[in-house]
């Protein structure tokens, strides 16, 4: 090889013109680098998946919520699970049901851009009694609201409105002995 052969080489690979193609390719690829960063960043902060857990405290119903969000408006909620309680069903089948107006809301978990977690609060201990009455013992409810008209304002003035839960305990306790069923004494139900 000839030393001007090898001259020609040297300038080839170190001539400015391919130097400033180099340097584009490299900005090029910042840029992109740049803009997935940005992207990645925007993604996280915006999208949120939050895991919900909710309780009305005055009558006891629950339910556990599943929300993806963007921007902090929710796009879609999915509601897990629902709970209710003893004393909601009585609330119901007297035709006077609980508006819960007193939820309590605790958040269990969250993703941020549906892949950073960070805990909440923690899953609820709440009461979820497996002494939700039957058919039976609503049927007998509504015989005694049909033989006392004003049982339904009563019950939900007193337990709904005042939290009264001695009231649905011996209400729970007449229709149990209505309906055959009297083996608990009103003392020794849970709170609703």
């Amino acid at each position: 090889m000839s030393p001007s052969t090898q001259q020609t080489r040297t300038l080839d690979y170190g001539s400015p013109c391919n130097r400033s193609q180099l340097g584009r390719i490299v900005r090029r690829c910042g840029r992109l680098l740049l803009v997935a960063l940005i992207a990645a960043v925007a993604w996280t902060l915006l999208v949120k998946r939050s895991y919900h857990a909710a309780m009305c405290k005055t009558c006891g119903y629950q339910y556990s919520s599943d929300d993806i969000s963007f921007a902090a408006i929710v796009v879609r909620r999915r509601i897990c699970g629902t709970y209710i309680s003893p004393c909601q069903s009585y609330a119901e089948a007297l035709g006077k049901p609980c508006p819960h107006a007193d939820m309590v809301s605790l958040l269990t978990h969250r993703a941020w851009g549906l892949w950073l977690y960070e805990l909440g609060d923690g899953w609820p201990h709440w009461l979820q009694s497996d002494d939700l009455p039957d058919e039976n013992e609503l049927s007998a409810v509504r015989r005694l609201a049909a033989a006392e008209p004003d049982l339904a304002e009563t019950y939900y003035h007193r337990v709904i409105e005042n939290r009264d839960y001695d009231y649905y305990r011996q209400l729970r306790h007449r229709a149990n002995v209505e309906s055959g069923d009297a083996t608990v004494a009103p003392s020794s139900r849970p709170h609703p």
